[in-house]
C-alpha cells in the first residue's frame, strides 16, 4: 500500500503520519477510529475482554470473530481440505480441517476434565508438531489462554513463565523437556499436570516429589471423554474476540519476561489484513490450495501467526485452502533445504540467519563451479539483478530479451535446489535487520527476499514489502487498515526521523497484570511506541534508522545508532558473521567481531573457520585463534573498516577507530542471542568486557 496509496503528513513539531488514503482504493483502506477519552488504551487483567474499536468502513470495520468460531468456519465449509501434514515411518500423516478441528474440540475436553479453568494458560514446550498446535488451539476452545515456551528455557524461566501465566497444565514433547517443568513444579501452585507428546514417560516412582501427575498424549486424549461436549461449546459460546487468546513472553533481555496480552481480534483480524495485503499486490493467493512449511519456533509470534492462524483464516475466508507441513527437529542444523525440497512451499518466511545459511550454502556450491559453467552462471545472475532492480518501486519494471533465458537454463534450478521454486514471489523476513548484501545476493538469484517488520505487541506485521512494492532497505509500507507515527525527539533524532508507533487492531491487549509498562507502551492515543526509529520515503516506504535503547551517545553528546553501522561493516566482510559496535560514551568507537566458524551439535559454535569464511581471505589459518594473528585476516578486516570509514561514515563520531576478533559465535545456547535471533547487547558488553576494555586502553 505505498505510491498513492498512503498519506504523509508532519505536523510543527516535526511528528510525522502515515494514514492510508480515505477516498478511492476500495474499502480496505479505511483507518481504524481513535480511541475515546473514556476509553483505557490497554488492559492487563488475565479475565478482561479488549473493546474492539471498528471503524465506520473498510478492512478494519470487519466483524470481530474468535479464532475457535473462523476455525469452525474453516471446517464447515472445506471440510476435507488438507490442513496438516508430518512425516511418520510410513510417509505423510495428514489431518483434514475437519480432523483438525475435531481433534481440537478433543483437546479442549480433555483440558477441562484436567482442571484448566477459563482464563488459566495451558504452556507448551516443544519442537513444532501437531500436537503443539492442537494443544494451543485445544487451550484456546477450553476458554484458556496459549502460551508457547522456547525449548532452550532452562527450569527456572519455565517456573517464571508458568507461574506468571497461572499454568494448570503443561505439554512438553521429551525427557528434557518434562525434568524442567517438573523441577518448577513447586513454585507453580496452579499446575495440575504436565503431558507428554514425545519420549518415554517415567515410572510413577520416578515422578516428581509434589505428585504433579504426567501423561501421555494418548491418555490425554483418552480423557476427553470424559467431558460432554456441551460444557466445550459452553466455554466456546462464553468467550469473546476480546478476550486474550495467547500470551507472547518477551525475552527478558531488560528485566522480567513481560506477557504480551493477544487477544482473538487481534489474530484474526491482522490475519485478514495481512491476506487482503497479499492478494493486492500477488492477486490469486490462496485460490488454490497453498503449502506451507511450519519449522520457526512457535512460541514467537512470527511462528503463531504464519503457521497456526493465518492458514485457518485463510481457508474460511478465501476460495483455496492452506496446507501446512512440518519440518524436522532439527530444521534448523542442517535439514531445512531437504525439508523444503520435499514440501516445496508457495509461502515461505525466515529469518535473516536462515536466509544467510542459504546464501552459505549457494556460495559454497558455486565455487565448485568453474569453465563455461561458471561463466553462464555469472552471466545469468547479472541478469537476474538488472530486473530484480527495474521490478524494484520507482523502476522500470522492464525485463530484458535475455532473462527468460537465463531464468529456465540456471536461475530456475537454484531455486528449485533450495525448494523454492514455487514461491519466488512470496519469500519473506523479519524479526531481526538483515543486511542489504544478502537481500541483494537473492535479487542476483531473483529469489526477492520481502522484508517486512513488526513486533510481538502488534501480533507480527505492521509493514510488508511485496511484488512491485517493495526496494532493499526498506520493511515495505503499513498494511491495510493500521496507522503509523514517527515520533519526533528534537534533541535526539535527525530532521525527518522519529520512533515508529503503530494504531489498529493489531495492537495487543497490554502486558499481563502490568499496568505500568502498558502505559509505557500504548499512549493515551491509541499508538503502540516500538522503541525503533525510522524514516518514511515519498511512497510511504519504512526504513530503520536504529533502536533508541542501543543509542550510544559519544563523548561529545552525538547519538550514533549502531545497528546501521553494524550492516555496512557486515556487508563489507562478508567473512564475518556478526558484529557489535561498542563506545557509548567512550572517547570512539570500536567494533567486536565474530568470524564465520563451524557450529557444533548443541547450537553453540566452534573456534573453525568455516569453508564460506574461508573463501574471502586467501591464508592458511584453519581457527579463530590462528586467523587473529594472520596478516592476510588483519589485512582483510583492516582494509573493510577502513573503507567504512571512508564512504559510509557520516560524521567523526561514527568513524569506527579499532577492531578486535572474538572466538566462536554468538548463539542462543551461549545467551549472547535471544531466541529470535536479536543481540542481547548488555550480555555482550559484560561477556566480552576484558576485550573491550582492552581496545581503549
Amino acid at each position: 500500500m505505498a505510491g498513492g496509496a498512503v498519506t504523509v503528513t508532519k505536523d510543527d513539531n516535526g511528528n510525522i503520519f502515515i494514514r492510508p488514503r480515505t477516498k478511492g482504493l476500495g474499502a480496505w483502506a479505511f483507518l481504524p477510529p481513535k480511541p475515546s477519552k473514556s476509553d483505557t488504551p490497554y488492559t492487563t487483567e488475565p479475565e478482561a475482554a479488549h473493546k474492539t474499536r471498528k471503524a465506520h468502513q473498510g478492512i478494519a470495520s470487519l466483524e470481530a470473530i474468535t479464532l475457535v468460531n473462523i476455525f469452525k468456519k474453516a471446517a464447515a465449509e472445506k471440510p476435507e481440505a488438507i490442513a496438516l501434514r508430518c512425516e511418520d515411518g510410513n510417509g505423510w500423516k495428514q489431518w483434514t480441517y475437519k480432523q483438525y478441528f475435531d481433534d481440537t474440540l478433543r483437546c479442549a475436553r480433555a483440558f477441562i476434565k484436567l482442571g484448566v479453568a477459563p482464563h488459566q494458560s495451558v504452556n507448551i514446550m516443544g519442537h513444532n508438531s501437531p500436537q503443539w498446535m492442537l494443544s494451543g488451539l485445544g487451550a484456546i476452545a477450553a476458554g484458556g489462554k496459549c502460551v508457547g515456551v522456547y525449548t532452550t528455557n532452562e527450569a527456572e524461566a519455565c517456573g517464571y513463565i508458568a507461574k506468571h501465566s497461572e499454568c494448570a497444565v503443561a505439554i512438553v514433547d521429551n525427557e528434557r523437556q518434562l525434568a524442567k517443568y517438573l523441577a518448577a513444579a513447586s513454585t507453580v501452585p496452579t499446575l495440575k499436570a504436565i503431558v507428554m507428546y514425545g519420549g518415554t514417560k517415567p515410572s510413577v516412582s520416578n515422578q516428581n516429589d509434589n505428585a504433579v501427575p504426567v501423561y501421555t498424549w494418548d491418555e490425554f486424549m483418552n480423557m476427553s471423554n470424559e467431558t460432554s461436549e456441551q460444557d466445550v461449546m459452553d466455554r466456546i459460546k462464553a468467550q469473546l474476540a476480546g478476550h486474550c487468546a495467547t500470551l507472547v513472553y518477551t525475552s527478558g533481555t531488560t528485566g522480567a519476561p513481560k506477557g504480551v496480552m493477544i487477544s482473538n481480534d487481534n489474530l484474526t483480524w491482522t490475519s485478514q489484513s495481512l491476506l487482503a495485503h497479499l492478494r493486492t499486490y500477488l492477486p490469486g493467493f490462496v485460490d488454490k490450495q497453498e503449502h506451507m512449511l511450519s519449522y520457526l519456533p512457535l512460541p514467537h509470534i512470527a511462528g503463531f501467526l504464519l503457521d497456526i492462524v493465518v492458514p485457518i483464516v485463510a481457508t474460511a475466508t478465501m476460495p483455496g485452502s492452506v496446507t501446512v507441513s512440518f519440518a524436522k527437529p532439527d530444521a534448523l542444523k542442517g535439514t531445512l533445504v531437504a525439508s523444503m525440497r520435499k514440501v516445496r512451499p508457495t509461502f515461505f518466511f525466515g529469518v535473516p540467519r536462515v536466509w544467510e545459511k542459504f546464501q552459505e550454502l549457494l556460495e559454497r556450491e558455486a565455487a565448485k563451479s568453474s569453465g563455461m559453467f561458471g561463466m553462464f552462471s555469472t552471466w545469468a545472475k547479472g541478469q537476474a539483478i538488472i530486473v530484480a532492480e527495474a521490478e524494484e518501486l520507482g523502476g522500470s519494471g522492464e525485463k530484458g530479451p535475455f532473462f527468460p533465458l537465463a531464468k529456465g537454463l540456471v536461475l530456475d534450478n537454484i531455486h528449485k535446489s533450495l525448494g523454492l521454486d514455487r514461491c519466488i514471489d512470496m519469500c519473506f523476513t523479519g524479526a531481526a535487520p538483515i543486511s542489504k548484501e544478502t537481500l541483494k545476493y537473492f535479487d542476483t538469484l531473483y529469489l526477492k527476499v520481502n522484508e517486512l517488520y513488526g513486533m510481538t505487541e502488534c501480533a507480527g506485521p505492521h509493514t510488508i514489502s511485496l511484488g512491485n512494492v517493495r526496494r532493499v532497505g526498506a520493511v515495505g509500507p503499513i498494511i491495510p487498515g493500521v496507522e503509523m507515527k514517527l515520533f519526533h525527539d528534537k534533541v535526539r533524532d535527525n530532521d525527518g526521523e522519529g520512533e515508529i508507533c503503530f494504531r489498529g487492531r493489531h495492537v495487543m491487549m497490554g502486558y499481563l497484570r502490568d499496568p505500568a509498562n502498558s502505559a509505557l507502551a500504548i499512549d493515551k492515543d491509541g499508538f503502540l511506541h516500538s522503541g525503533d526509529m525510522g524514516r518514511v520515503d515519498e511512497y510511504g516506504m519504512l526504513y530503520i534508522t536504529g533502536r533508541i535503547k542501543d543509542l550510544i551517545v559519544s563523548t561529545g553528546g552525538e547519538n550514533v545508532a549502531p545497528g546501521p553501522i553494524e550492516d555496512s561493516l557486515r556487508s563489507l566482510m562478508p567473512a564475518v558473521s556478526n558484529a557489535v559496535v561498542i563506545g557509548d560514551r567512550r572517547r570512539h568507537l570500536s567494533v567486536l567481531l565474530w568470524l564465520k566458524v563451524e557450529p557444533n551439535e548443541d547450537g553453540s559454535f566452534s573456534d573453525r573457520l568455516s569453508t564460506s569464511a574461508s573463501m574471502f581471505v586467501r591464508s592458511s589459518a584453519k581457527t579463530v585463534q590462528e586467523a587473529k594473528s594472520d596478516p592476510q585476516w588483519v589485512q582483510y578486516l583492516q582494509a573493510a573498516l577502513d573503507q567504512y570509514n571512508k564512504a559510509y561514515a557520516t560524521s567523526t563520531p561514527t568513524r569506527v577507530q579499532k577492531f578486535a576478533v572474538m572466538p566462536g559465535d554468538l548463539s542462543v545456547t551461549t545467551g549472547e542471542l535471544t531466541p529470535t535471533l536479536k543481540i542481547k547487547r548488555d550480555v555482550v558488553e559484560q561477556k566480552f568486557n576484558s576485550a573491550i576494555e582492552a581496545l581503549y586502553a
